[in-house]
């Protein structure tokens, strides 16, 4: 076992909602178990974009850029999930994570809107805040026979970094 290996199946992945407390994660060996089906997501994307606006100069080879803001920083990973003891843990799961694209409301008023929540994994990422914009899931495979509930889920999760002031270059090369 190498020591991506290690990394990848002893360093579970949390998903904490930072509203009401409530979290969810892979057990300490990174795949499902009869306490949590979901496993650690095989591969990551993390993306970030920046805005310039276009200056053309008449006679210049080459258009002059000035930079008017950074995109927000998007997190997408994909998750399995897979039935082991209770058959409805893949959908209260999978409940759960979608649960937190929702407002909170009552009689039709918005009381807050989705929840901000925290993803940690290892040192990739030691508490990274955001907000989930997209949770896709396909079941597929496996139904339990009476009730159909799901039993095995592929869950694509988006989120977007949550930043509630500006950040600099320095504090993103700075890693530790």
């Amino acid at each position: 076992m190498s020591l991506i290996d290690v990394y990848r199946y002893h360093t579970p992945i949390v998903i904490v909602n930072l509203t009401n407390g409530g979290f969810i994660s892979a057990n300490p060996g990174g795949w499902a178990t009869p306490l949590s089906p979901m496993e650690n997501p095989a591969e990551v994307t993390d993306e970030k974009g920046t805005n310039y606006a276009r200056s053309i100069i008449p006679g210049n080879s080459h258009p002059r850029y000035h930079f008017i803001s950074g995109e927000p920083r998007i997190l997408r990973m994909k998750m399995l999930f897979h039935w082991s003891a209770d058959p409805t843990s893949v959908k209260r799961n999978v409940n759960w994570l979608q649960s937190l694209q929702y407002p909170t409301a009552a009689n039709w008023v918005l009381l807050r809107p989705p929840p901000i929540c925290m993803i940690v994994f290892g040192l990739l990422y030691r508490g990274i805040k955001v907000l989930f914009t997209s949770v896709r899931v396909r079941y597929y495979d496996l139904f339990e026979p009476f009730t159909l509930y799901p039993l095995r889920a592929e869950v694509e999760l988006v989120a977007e970094e949550w930043v509630e002031s500006s950040v600099n270059a320095s504090s993103v090369v700075s890693l530790f």
